[in-house]
C-alpha cells in the first residue's frame, strides 16, 4: 500500500485559485462564510473554475504517478535485498480530496473517496481503501453506492491531533512511536476500526480485507 499527494503541487495550485477566486468576487456582496469563495464553470468567468479543475486533475496525475513509482521502488529494494524476483501489479489506485465533475455539477470529496456500488459489469462495486495510520491496520472494503452519503467513504478514520500539534508531543511520547515522523506518528490518529466499522453499519462499503502494517517507510 502507497499513500501519497501530489507533494506539495496540489496545495499551490489551490492556494493560487483561492486567492482568484477571492479577487473576482463582486464586490458590494457579502463575503461567504468561512471564506469559501466559489469559482464558476459556466458564463463569463467559466475559464477560471475550468482552470482550477485542469490544474486540480494535473496535480491528481502527478500524484497518481508518485504513488506508482514509489511502489515500483519498494519493489526493487525488497528484490535486492532479498535477491529473488518479486512479481507485483497495481490491484487499484483510490482517488481522494478532488473534485469530481459530473456534466454542470461538482462533488467535492474532501477527505473522501468514491464508494460506487455494484453495476452489470462490476457486481462487487469500486474498490474502497480506508487506511489507518503506519502503526494501525488498513481496510479494503467494495462500495455500496449509498446515495445518502453521495456514493463516498471516508479515507481515513481521520486525525486525533493536528499536524502542528502532533509534531510538538513530549519527547517522550515520540520515542514511544518508535522514532516516526513525530506528525505522522500512530498517535496522531484516530482508531480505525471504529470508523470502518460504522462505514459497513451505515450500508457505504462493506469489508473486503485488513491489511497489517509489516514495515512503514516514511520519506
Amino acid at each position: 500500500m502507497v499513500h501519497s499527494g501530489s507533494v506539495g503541487l496540489g496545495h499551490a495550485i489551490g492556494g493560487y485559485l483561492m486567492d482568484r477566486a477571492r479577487e473576482i468576487f463582486p464586490a458590494g456582496i457579502k463575503a461567504p462564510q468561512g471564506g469559501f469563495f466559489p469559482l464558476p464553470v459556466r458564463g463569463p468567468r467559466a475559464e477560471e473554475g475550468l482552470f482550477y479543475l485542469d490544474g486540480m486533475g494535473n496535480a491528481a496525475n502527478f500524484a497518481f504517478a508518485n504513488r506508482l513509482f514509489l511502489g515500483l521502488m519498494a519493489v526493487r529494494a525488497i528484490e535486492e535485498a532479498s535477491g529473488r524476483s518479486i512479481a507485483s501489479k497495481l490491484v487499484y489506485d483510490a482517488p481522494h480530496n478532488l473534485v469530481f465533475r459530473d456534466g454542470d455539477t461538482c462533488l467535492h470529496r474532501k477527505g473522501a473517496t468514491p464508494a460506487h456500488g455494484p453495476t452489470d459489469t462490476d457486481w462487487l462495486g469500486k474498490p474502497v481503501i480506508i487506511p489507518g495510520s503506519m502503526g494501525a491496520s488498513s481496510y479494503l472494503l467494495a462500495g455500496s453506492g449509498n446515495e445518502a452519503a453521495l456514493e463516498s467513504a471516508c479515507h481515513g478514520a481521520g486525525r486525533a491531533l493536528s499536524r502542528g500539534r502532533a509534531a510538538h508531543a513530549s519527547r517522550e511520547r515520540f520515542v514511544e512511536a518508535t522514532a516516526r515522523v513525530m506528525e505522522e506518528a500512530p498517535y496522531a490518529y484516530k482508531a480505525v476500526e471504529p470508523v470502518v466499522d460504522s462505514v459497513e453499519e451505515a450500508g457505504i462499503a462493506r469489508k473486503v480485507a485488513r491489511l497489517w502494517p509489516l514495515c512503514t517507510v516514511k520519506g
